[in-house]
C-alpha cells in the first residue's frame, strides 16, 4: 500500500529510488541534479520534467527508497521514507526527508535478491542517482 499522499495523486504504482555513495545523513542531504532520472523510462522523465524543469512537488509525492551504494565493506541498508522538502541548490537537489519507522531497514544483500521485481538493475547499486520506477514499492 502506498502512502496517503501517493494515493491522493494516484501514484501508488510509482516510487523514487535514491542511491547515494555514502550513508544518507540524518534527515537532510543532497543528490546531484545531473544524475536525476538515470535508469528512468523516458515517459516518466517527460512526466516529471516538463519543459526541462524538475517537478519537485510531484516527485516528492511519491514514496522513496533510500539506498546506500553497495560496496564490499560494511552492511549497507535501504530505507523507505518520504521527502518533506526538496529544492534546487546549485548543481544539487537539497532534500529534507524522514524514514518510515514502520518499515524496517532492508539490507542491500536482501534488496538485491528481489531488485528485478522493483525494476532495479544491478549497476544501480553502485551509482549515485535518482530514478523513478513504475512499480508498486510496497507490493514488491
Amino acid at each position: 500500500m502506498g502512502s496517503p499522499i501517493c494515493r491522493f495523486y494516484g501514484e501508488q504504482n510509482l516510487f523514487n529510488l535514491l542511491v547515494k555513495y555514502s550513508s544518507w545523513a540524518n534527515g537532510r542531504d543532497t543528490i546531484p541534479s545531473a544524475r536525476t532520472f538515470e535508469y528512468t523510462e523516458q515517459s516518466l522523465v517527460d512526466r516529471f520534467k516538463p519543459e526541462d524543469q524538475l517537478d519537485l512537488v510531484a516527485l516528492t509525492a511519491l514514496s522513496i527508497l533510500f539506498v546506500e551504494e553497495t560496496s564490499g565493506q560494511g552492511n549497507q541498508v535501504a530505507r523507505v521514507g518520504t521527502i518533506t522538502r526538496a529544492r534546487m541548490n546549485g548543481h544539487n537537489i537539497a532534500l529534507e526527508y524522514t524514514y518510515d519507522l514502520a518499515v524496517p531497514a532492508i539490507p542491500n544483500k536482501i534488496l538485491q535478491g528481489f531488485a528485478a521485481e522493483l525494476d532495479i538493475e544491478d549497476f544501480q547499486f553502485s551509482r549515485t542517482h535518482w530514478s523513478v520506477k513504475d512499480v508498486d514499492l510496497f507490493r514488491a
